[in-house]
């Protein structure tokens, strides 16, 4: 074989990879392109979840704040009901002890009206605090 004709083969083996080394590149990138828009796709759909994760933490955050509140809303209006409970228990045995004076009673008179509204502000705050499931009455 001449020199010429290996030196023509060597530049039509040289034009040969150059045009599979174009059509890799060509093909290579096309790869690349397409997975990079699988990959936004995805981190969209992650972005998404995860705005999705936060928001309903939140709430949950929120609704256990709330049901801490009605908790502590319930205890407090029990509480109050007792003592307003004993004040009118005791100022009504009083009135009716000291009838015959009358700036005492009326001033009895007085504290039972106060503790009856009391115990109606109470009820109120007590009945806030409650929800009702099933038949049954939890603390809100």
């Amino acid at each position: 074989m001449s020199k010429s004709k290996i030196k023509t083969l060597l530049i039509e083996n040289n034009k040969n990879i150059d045009r599979t080394v174009d059509l890799l590149d060509e093909f290579m990138e096309q790869q690349v392109a397409k997975h990079t828009k699988e990959l936004e796709k995805k981190n969209t759909e992650l972005i998404k979840e995860i705005s999705e994760q936060r928001q309903l933490k939140e709430t949950l955050f929120q609704s256990e704040k709330l049901r801490s509140g009605g908790t502590i809303i319930f205890e407090v209006a029990h509480e109050f009901i007792n003592i307003f409970t004993i004040i009118s228990g005791n100022a009504q045995l009083l009135e009716n002890s000291y009838k015959d004076h009358r700036k005492l009673a009326d001033g009895l008179r007085t504290i039972k009206k106060a503790t009856d509204e009391g115990v109606e502000i109470s009820n109120r705050m007590f009945m806030f605090a409650r929800v009702k499931k099933g038949g049954e009455r939890h603390y809100a």
